[in-house]
């Protein structure tokens, strides 16, 4: 019986012991943009979708709101070449199975729609949502970018600092994915509040993926500047989560970039905010072609700090 016991005993224990190196270690989600910046061959979609320290994958970007044939263009270069005849739609042949090997695994694809090139106004979201839908969605158009892949939701990277229309796209969007299992929808304001482009859009999303960099409230003033914005959140949205947005290299922006000790450090001073999701980067190219003297390249580094 004693034998019994002891052996039971240290079967448990071992049992308890196995996984303990396994254990998820960080409490928010990583994020990555994609599709702007190729800094090495191994760069592509389908590597990232195979990263373990991706969580959500955002393709950018939608830059045409209004393009040939009354339908958005896309710019995925150098990822992609030319265009689907009669559009501005980017020829991305390879995306539809590397869009379902990012799911496969586990990651959300958001399409981004906007970026520093976008010049276009929200005219008419109404037709808008419906045309990006059809392309990219659960809708049934002719025409289909990424063939039978389907995005899981749409990001609003706006910086032409008009708000006209993004709040209506929003719910647009929210009316079309109602009886298909929702949308995710989020935004990358900048950091100071509120954001010129997006303003009163943000209480209308589920997740912010502040930029804190190329502007004044990044790298020390992340804590206090991440504070103003989940007290107004949680006020006002208090189902959306927030992001602590960076520079995956020190070429990937004008300023914000920290090493990875200081933006751990930086992180670790927001984690216990109700509202925090997680780190955001600009872009993943950038992070995985950037390794530091520990061998870590910098995705690596934030889901540590995440």
């Amino acid at each position: 019986m004693r034998f019994s016991i002891f052996f039971l005993l240290a079967s448990v224990m071992t049992a308890l012991a196995v996984p303990v190196a396994n254990v998820k270690r960080y409490t928010g989600q990583t994020v990555a943009y994609f599709g702007q910046i190729k800094k090495s061959s191994g760069d592509s979609l389908a590597n990232l979708c195979k990263d373990p320290n991706v969580d959500i994958v955002v393709l950018a970007f939608l830059h045409i709101l209004w393009g040939a044939g009354g339908l958005p263009g896309t710019d995925f270069w150098p990822y992609c070449s030319g265009t689907i005849p009669g559009t501005d739609l980017a020829n991305c042949p390879t995306y539809e199975a590397d869009i379902k090997a990012c799911q496969a695994n586990g990651k959300k694809v958001l399409l981004s729609i906007g970026g520093a090139t976008m010049t276009q106004s929200m005219t008419d979201p109404v037709k808008f949502s419906q045309n990006v839908w059809n392309l990219f969605g659960r809708g049934k158009g002719s025409i289909r970018p990424f063939g039978t892949a389907v995005v899981d939701g749409y990001d609003l990277d706006i910086e032409t600092n008009n708000n006209t229309g993004w709040t209506q796209l929003v719910a647009e969007f929210r009316k079309l994915a109602a009886s298909s299992g929702g949308v995710i929808i989020s935004g990358a304001p900048q950091c100071p509040k509120p954001d010129a482009s997006l303003q009163d859009t943000v209480y209308k999303l589920d997740y912010l993926f502040i930029q804190f960099y190329n502007n004044w409230c990044g790298t020390t003033s992340i804590p206090s500047s991440f504070a103003d914005w989940s007290q107004d959140l949680a006020a006002k949205n208090p189902g959306a989560k927030l992001f602590v947005g960076v520079p995956g290299a020190a070429d990937a922006a004008g300023s914000g970039y920290m090493q990875p000790s200081q933006m751990a450090s930086m992180v670790s001073q927001v984690k216990n905010k109700s509202n925090y999701g997680g780190v955001m980067t600009w872009d993943w190219a950038y992070a995985k072609n950037n390794i530091g003297s520990d061998g870590r390249n910098y995705m690596q580094a934030l889901r540590q700090a995440a």
